[in-house]
């Protein structure tokens, strides 16, 4: 084959050099320090790894052993991480490609098709409690053809799309019986139950069912895998038309008692300075009838109120300390203890590093519930400029204007804006501008956002996180953001 014109000339300058002498060639022990430091013993070819060899990463303890071609694992090879987890099948140009079993570090084990680092063609899933998916994959996600395994014994044969089910299946019970099931992007539209026998089904009768996405049991989260971690299906209520006990597994976990309350829906909300956030998030709440939560709001409210992590947090500010993290999740766990939770309830811009989402996840699991779905409104950094440096807020309501897209009445477009001429539309008090609304400003809030928040869409992984255009219009954002959280909205709220 042709050498890329790097490797040509590095050969080159090489066989000036007498690399040959220094084992650039054939084996050879090569030590480094970055990313991490560790060594590799293998085959060299014009510098580059290419061959069999071992790859340790000293301070980890992550190991690769197994075929490279040009520094990157490609071929045939088996990778250990840290915590147990480990993949052996093969590999192209450094990711998952081709047939492949994966341990992870719940000792839960996929065996199948891989391409491009993520689960994709035909392979079967270990969950917990003994329970398994069988079928297609596509981009990681359940999609096309497939059967589930639950614990109790109990099969479910259908179609999936993007990880929901979608179309129609089939349900056996543990106790030999079985239902027609029909699905709509994940929501349950009609039902059938059948018996033993599994006669011939005539036409779907369509019942009314909860506008709420349905439970399929979830990958553990890790950093190697694209995590799945759908929502968790609240109970059918009772006096819905159907078996309201028994709409299947594939809808929820073991029916509840009555006057039980329904596991709630966790919504985490992202977005960098100015890509609309504030706007969007006004529509969000008003369909879903979830409340809106910062940490700013939530810290000043504990420490007005005494509470005893407030007082926690009060202290920490009055030394001039950061809040600590244990500190910030008790005062969440304290505001959604509040009865205008009880439905569910929307995290504005929090967890933002990983030790909080980990730190989130476990007080969430505590009280029995987990994030249900992960949404970020994406912008250019560009764009941003734009909007950031015209950008004039009502401090008070945190109602937000721009000089050129969102006027307010008292700004004639012509004039330069200042307090004067940039009043809020609601009570014609002055607008301000935060102090922090400048290009130079913003470079650094961006690179803080990219560097850290953007982290926590990878952590929760592609099965919850959905990623917004939110360089269009408001109204073309709020589409998609209906679309994405059309599940956990109001009857009649879209």
């Amino acid at each position: 084959p042709t050498l890329s014109d790097r490797g040509y000339a590095r050969a080159m300058l090489g066989g000036l050099l007498g690399d040959v002498g220094r084992k650039k060639f054939g084996f050879a022990r090569e030590e480094f320090d970055a990313p991490s430091p560790g060594y590799y013993e293998g085959q060299f070819r014009f510098f580059y790894r290419a061959g069999d060899g071992t790859l340790i990463y000293t301070t980890t303890g992550d190991k690769y052993v197994g075929q490279f071609q040009d520094d990157v694992f490609h071929g045939h090879g088996t990778r250990v991480w840290a915590d147990k987890s480990k993949y052996e099948g093969q590999w192209v140009r450094g990711k998952k490609h081709g047939q492949g079993s994966y341990v992870d570090e719940m000792q839960l084990k996929y065996v199948g098709q891989w391409e491009g680092g993520v689960r994709h063609g035909k392979g079967d899933q270990e969950f917990a409690n003994g329970e398994r998916y069988i079928g297609q994959w596509v981009k990681g996600q359940p999609h096309g053809k497939g059967e589930y395994r639950f614990g109790d014994g109990s099969l479910y044969k259908g179609l999936w799309r993007h990880g929901r089910y979608d179309g129609e299946g089939v349900l056996k019970h543990a106790d030999g019986t079985y239902e027609r099931m029909k699905y709509d992007r994940g929501l349950l539209s009609a039902r059938e139950p059948r018996d033993s026998k599994h006669r011939q089904m005539g036409e779907l009768q369509v019942r009314q069912v909860m506008h709420t996405p349905t439970v399929l049991p979830k990958l553990p989260r890790s950093r190697h895998l694209v995590g799945y971690d759908p929502v968790e299906q609240t109970e059918v209520p009772s006096g819905a038309s159907g078996n309201a006990a028994s709409p299947g597994k594939i809808l929820s976990t073991p029916s509840k008692p009555s006057g039980v309350k329904a596991k709630r829906a966790v919504l985490v909300l992202f977005g960098p300075p100015g890509a609309g956030k504030g706007t969007q998030s006004e529509a969000i709440v008003r369909k879903t009838g979830f409340p809106q939560l910062s940490t700013g709001d939530m810290l000043r409210e504990a420490v007005a109120a005494g509470t005893e992590v407030g007082l926690k947090a009060k202290e920490a500010m009055d030394s001039g300390a950061l809040v600590t993290d244990d500190v910030v999740i008790g005062i969440i766990k304290d505001r959604i203890a509040q009865p205008d939770c009880d439905g569910g309830f929307i995290l504005d811009g929090f967890p933002r590093t990983i030790p909080q989402a980990k730190a989130l996840d476990t007080m969430l699991q505590g009280i029995g519930t987990k994030v249900s779905r992960v949404l970020e409104i994406n912008v250019p950094d560009s764009v941003l400029e734009d909007r950031i440096c015209g950008r004039w807020i009502h401090k008070e309501s945190g109602r937000s204007y721009h000089v050129s897209y969102a006027r307010p009445r008292s700004y004639d477009g012509q004039s330069v804006p200042n307090e004067e001429t940039m009043r809020d539309d609601i009570t014609g008090e002055p607008l301000t501008r935060r102090g922090d609304d400048n290009a130079e400003s913003l470079k650094k809030r961006l690179a803080s956002y990219h560097a850290e928040t953007e982290r926590i869409l990878d952590y929760y992984g592609s099965w919850i996180c959905v990623r917004v255009n939110g360089n269009q219009s408001p109204q073309s954002v709020e589409l998609e953001v209906d679309s994405a959280l059309a599940e956990f909205y109001k009857p009649g709220a879209r």
